[in-house]
């Protein structure tokens, strides 16, 4: 027959070890729950530090800007569209070089 010394040191064993597992648990959830509170915290923060930027004016002379920078993409395109219509594609030239080129040549003296 089993010894009842044996089978009672397997139970402290197995006692022992799930104490052991339940306080591990407790302490893995108490951890969660501050991990939980902190992740509310940090996102409320950002929330609200995302707001104060948004209510933050933007200066005049950055929507000036964005404004000419889109008439002059608009005009671009509406440009390249009618040229595209009109001219064979390998013949449009790129309209920011504004230096024309020199004639060499003429009447000889």
């Amino acid at each position: 027959m089993a010894d009842p010394t044996v089978d009672w040191q397997a139970h402290e064993v197995i006692d022992s070890f799930i104490d052991t597992q339940k306080k591990t648990i407790a302490d893995l959830a108490a951890e969660i729950s501050v991990l939980k509170t902190k992740t509310m915290i940090l996102e409320k923060q950002l929330e609200k530090e995302r707001q104060e930027r948004e209510e933050l004016p933007v200066p005049t002379y950055f929507i000036k800007q964005a404004q000419l920078l889109k008439q002059e993409n608009e005009k671009l395109r509406s440009d390249l569209a009618y040229y595209k219509k009109h001219v064979p594609v390998s013949v449009i030239i790129n309209k920011e070089n504004k230096e024309k080129p020199t004639r060499k040549g003429g009447i000889p003296k």
